[in-house]
């Protein structure tokens, strides 16, 4: 089976979750790592 086939899921770490601070204020971007 190759990563194509196979089903991979993210879980979401929302410890690690920040508002990028060079973004404008509309519009916002955040980071967050994710386990797979």
């Amino acid at each position: 089976m190759n990563t194509e086939e196979s089903d991979l899921v993210l879980w979401p770490d929302p410890d690690t979750m920040t508002i990028l601070p060079w973004r404008p204020t509309e519009g916002r971007v955040m980071r967050m790592y994710c386990d797979i």
